[in-house]
């Protein structure tokens, strides 16, 4: 993961009054590279490549969410952001995006 030192300033002279940082994750370099990021999943009996699963069940495990509804919202929401899922299979979804999550934590 790449960190980037962003200055932000309120000043009109522009003169940095704070600093924070940012952490970026590093773009893959080629189509393989990218398409090593792809991890498959079966929903509702079909194998699905879903883009950033291991970065999205990582980003639920930190916010230490404790009901099953949470954490499948939370699933769902956020793997949505990367992975097109149609509204009709979002349930089947929903349930292998929480076996996978239990099966890793």
């Amino acid at each position: 993961m790449l960190k980037y030192k962003v200055f932000v300033s309120k000043s009109r002279n522009k003169t940095p009054v704070g600093s924070k940082v940012l952490e970026m994750e590093e773009k893959p370099c080629c189509p393989e590279a990218a398409a090593r990021k792809i991890k498959h999943l079966m929903i509702d009996g079909s194998p699905i490549g879903l883009s950033q699963l291991g970065e999205v069940m990582d980003e639920i495990k930190k916010m230490g969410l404790q009901s099953e509804t949470e954490i499948g919202d939370a699933l769902l929401k956020r793997i949505r952001i990367f992975n097109y899922v149609p509204s009709s299979a979002s349930p089947g979804y929903r349930k292998a995006l929480l076996e996978e999550y239990h099966r890793r934590n």
